[in-house]
C-alpha cells in the first residue's frame, strides 16, 4: 500500500512538474508578439493555477526582453530581468486580465482565459 502512495506521490509531482513549463521556451513569432503586448503594459499580473497559487501578484513592467533559448528556434521572454512563462502571465486588455498566451493562440492547459478579480 505504501509503495502504491509513492507511486502515486512522485506521477502527481511529475505531472505538476511538467504542467509548469507550459509556454516559457516559445516560437519567435510568438515572443516578438508577447513582447508587443508586453511593452505597452505598464503592470503584468502572475498566477499559475495548476501550481494552486492563491494569490495573484501584480508586478510593474520596467523592461521586456526576448532572448534565444539556445536550443533550436526557442525564445523566451524575459519582464525586468526575468524570464517569463506566458501561460501564468495575465495582461490588460481593456475589460479584463487576459491570459497572455491564450491571447497568442499558443496551446495552454489548466488556466483560465480570463483571471478572476
Amino acid at each position: 500500500m505504501k509503495k502504491n502512495l509513492l507511486v502515486l506521490t512522485c506521477a502527481v509531482v511529475f505531472c505538476s512538474a511538467a504542467m509548469a513549463d507550459q509556454a516559457a521556451w516559445i516560437e519567435k513569432k510568438d515572443a516578438e508578439a508577447a513582447r508587443r503586448i508586453l511593452q505597452t503594459q505598464r503592470v503584468i499580473k502572475h498566477f499559475c493555477e495548476p501550481c494552486r497559487d492563491t494569490k495573484v501578484i501584480t508586478e510593474n513592467v520596467s523592461s521586456v526582453d526576448v532572448r534565444d533559448t539556445g536550443y533550436d528556434a526557442f525564445q523566451e521572454v524575459f519582464v525586468n530581468g526575468k524570464g517569463i512563462d506566458l501561460a501564468y502571465i495575465y495582461v490588460w486588455d481593456g475589460k479584463a486580465w487576459v491570459n497572455l498566451a491564450m491571447k497568442l493562440s499558443i496551446e495552454v492547459g489548466s488556466v483560465s482565459r480570463v483571471l478572476k478579480q
